[in-house]
Order: structure tokens, then C-alpha cells, then sequence
């Protein structure tokens, strides 16, 4: 069997069910894979499973990125083995108050929210979302993120976003409001004032065409 190295086990462990060790990363093995039920079996570890029930110690079995068997699993039909005695394994857990969704185009590896356990962000929170752009947002946002990042922004709603996070590859689930903030700064601008009837109008139309595209709803703040 082969010993993989810590990062190896990182990007590895991502493709499983979000299952991961809060106590650090555990010996990793992987043999032949000829003829195994599992892709990965992770050994020894004390599972909490997020229902409120006592922790207990079992074997995880996963297959095609899912979790197939929870239990006792002998170590002869997994592919690859993770050793994780004296460690914590959950489900992965949800950010549900992020900001981090352009740097997400940056860095999207997200380390620092995977090394926590945080496999799915939630962002687009406090009235502020990455869409949806006009003209003049579209222009201060990409001055914005290329003095910051060097990142060009070249997208004006959600859709065009999303589609530049897959083109990152992010390492984790994502999912996002759409900001109050950002749909009337793109209706009206910055003006101190009352919307008028045609910008509110706008505004409906910006955040159902966003709602349409995924969002999870409108944040304000």
C-alpha cells in the first residue's frame, strides 16, 4: 500500500460525502482497486452524525463520492484506507453567514473554510451579492477586484457568476443570496432617496430574474 502525503488526502477527502476528521488528518493507505466495494474507507473513527444523538465509533464505506455503509467494514474491501482512531468525523458543516464569494474565484481551493470542516458557504448575506451588475457597477466592481485580486470580473448576473465558480473548480458546495444593496444600487445607483415607481419596478424584475437563477432569496443589512 501506498502512503499519501497531507495535501494528497485533502483534495481526495473532498470528493467523499463531506465526511471530516476534526482532530486532524489520519494515516492514509490505498491498495489495489481491482474488485472493491468502496473507494474509501475510513477506520476507527468517533462518528457525531449531526442528529443530537451520543457519538459512536464505526467504519464509513464510500463509493462514487457517497457514503454506502456505516458500521463494522472489513478493511479488505475498501481501495483506499483512512486511519482515523482518535478522531472526530461529522457531516461537513454549512457557513450559513459568508462573504467570500469573489474570493472564491481567487482562491478556490477554500482551505481555510476546509481545514475547518465547512463544506458548504452560504454568501450573498448583509445586502451585498457579486450580482446582478450594470454598466457602472460592472465597471466599479472589476476596478475593485483587480486592484484587490487581479481578478477581472466579467459577469453581470447570477448565472454568469456561478458559471465563472465552475470554471474555478470550487472545492465546496456554494450557495447564495442575492443583496438588497446591490439590486437597488443597480436599479437607481447610490442616491440618498426614495425609489421611484419604474427603479422599484427594476428591482422586482433584477431579483426574480436572480431568485430564477438559484438564489436562495433577497438579504438585506
Amino acid at each position: 500500500m501506498e502512503l499519501m502525503d497531507r495535501r494528497t488526502f485533502i483534495r481526495g477527502a473532498l470528493r467523499t460525502a463531506g465526511f471530516v476528521s476534526a482532530g486532524g488528518v489520519g494515516l492514509l493507505l490505498r491498495g489495489c482497486t481491482k474488485g472493491k466495494e468502496f473507494d474509501l474507507l475510513i477506520t476507527g473513527g468517533t462518528i457525531y452524525d449531526g442528529t443530537g444523538g451520543p457519538p459512536f465509533r464505526a467504519d464509513i464505506g464510500v463509493s462514487d463520492g457517497s457514503v454506502r455503509s456505516i458500521g463494522r467494514i472489513r478493511a479488505s474491501r475498501a481501495a483506499t484506507i483512512i486511519k482515523a482512531e482518535g478522531m472526530a468525523i461529522s457531516p461537513g458543516f454549512i457557513d450559513v453567514h459568508d462573504h467570500t464569494a469573489e474570493s472564491l474565484l481567487v482562491n478556490p481551493r477554500a482551505e481555510s473554510a476546509v481545514r475547518q470542516g465547512v463544506t458548504t458557504l452560504v454568501s450573498g448575506n448583509c445586502g451585498e451579492s457579486p450580482f446582478p451588475l450594470t454598466e457602472g457597477a460592472l465597471e466599479r466592481e472589476r476596478q475593485a477586484l483587480l486592484e484587490e485580486y487581479g481578478l477581472e470580473a466579467d459577469w453581470r448576473d447570477i448565472n454568469g457568476f456561478l458559471g465563472r465558480l465552475d470554471e474555478a473548480g470550487a472545492a465546496l458546495n456554494f450557495a447564495t443570496f442575492v443583496g438588497h444593496g446591490t439590486v437597488r444600487a443597480a436599479a437607481m445607483g447610490f442616491g440618498n432617496r426614495p425609489a421611484a415607481a419604474p427603479e422599484l419596478e427594476r428591482m422586482k424584475e433584477l431579483v426574480g430574474e436572480a431568485m430564477a437563477g438559484g438564489a436562495l432569496g433577497l438579504s438585506s443589512g
